[in-house]
């Protein structure tokens, strides 16, 4: 599937919430509280053309993302502004 993307195009696999091995998804454990994030392009992610201080920032994330962090990653992946 990723040798089919163009350039341009970015895909970002992730998910609301995780579960727990017998299926429960509504608690407040590590495995139902921890979920995937995935965000490949062949162009480069756009955030990361941005500027140097900006790629900087990015490559010294965290492996750990808060659900908050998301719409901030997602405008970005979107060129587009945070609303208010």
């Amino acid at each position: 599937m990723i040798d089919k993307l163009d350039k341009d195009t970015v895909m970002l696999v992730f998910g609301d919430h995780g579960m727990t091995d017998q299926g429960g998804h509504g608690g407040e454990s590590d495995e139902e509280l921890r979920t995937i994030f995935f965000a490949y392009s062949k162009g480069g992610l756009p955030m990361k053309r941005k500027s140097e201080k900006v790629r900087a920032i990015f490559d010294e994330m965290t492996k750990d993302l808060k659900q908050l962090d998301m719409p901030s990653i997602l405008a970005n992946v979107l060129d587009t502004l945070l609303p208010f």
